[in-house]
């Protein structure tokens, strides 16, 4: 657990040194994405009232694509810009159709700049050992799974000792779940 909570620290800090570097509203990778994906659209536009448009595309099996875009909800019929935030292929068509709206009004605030320096603004701080960690009072006991011998057929042919006429074996088999001697996992009935 202390090596968790330090590796936590130790991305916590990269991470906010990251984010005074960062410039814009959107986040970095976000915005280079965006504007591969402006590149190269090929969609025919068929405005209608309000911010809502048609787009329309043909592939070379001469089978038509037509989706709606609607600016002001944020949707699209591919549902693609509702589920991750950011606006699909559709809608930056249109986007980009008109000089005076920029990209980044329309995508989600989940990718801003802010929330990623909200997210990492905590801190964890650092402890000499085990004894410094809070203590929390669950309000339950946590028990141990009850266990069932495993599944499958056990063996059919019992390891023979020495003075029954079997080979001297120089080590002891050890179970694997609870530690002990003389028995193996697969059928192991104690608990943990």
């Amino acid at each position: 657990m202390d090596r968790i909570r330090q590796k936590i620290m130790k991305k916590h800090k990269i991470r906010r040194d990251l984010v005074t570097t960062m410039k814009g509203r959107i986040l970095p990778h976000i915005t280079k994405d965006l504007n591969e994906r402006i590149r190269n659209l090929n969609y025919v536009i068929h405005k209608g009232p309000n911010n809502i448009a048609e787009i329309e595309r043909a592939t070379e099996k001469m089978k038509t694509w037509r989706h709606t875009v609607d600016l002001d909800k944020k949707e699209c019929s591919c549902r693609r810009w509702q589920i991750t935030g950011l606006p699909c292929t559709h809608a930056l068509c249109l986007i980009t159709s008109s000089r005076t709206r920029n990209v980044e009004d329309y995508v989600d605030d989940y990718y801003s700049v802010d929330r990623f320096k909200k997210a990492y603004e905590g801190t964890v701080m650092p402890m000499t050992d085990r004894s410094q960690w809070p203590k929390v009072e669950l309000g339950f006991k946590i028990w141990p799974p009850v266990l069932k011998r495993s599944a499958g057929r056990p063996r059919s042919r019992r390891i023979k000792s020495v003075q029954g006429g079997g080979k001297k074996v120089t080590r002891q088999m050890q179970c694997k779940r609870c530690g002990q001697f003389d028995h193996m996992m697969k059928t192991c009935n104690e608990t943990v």
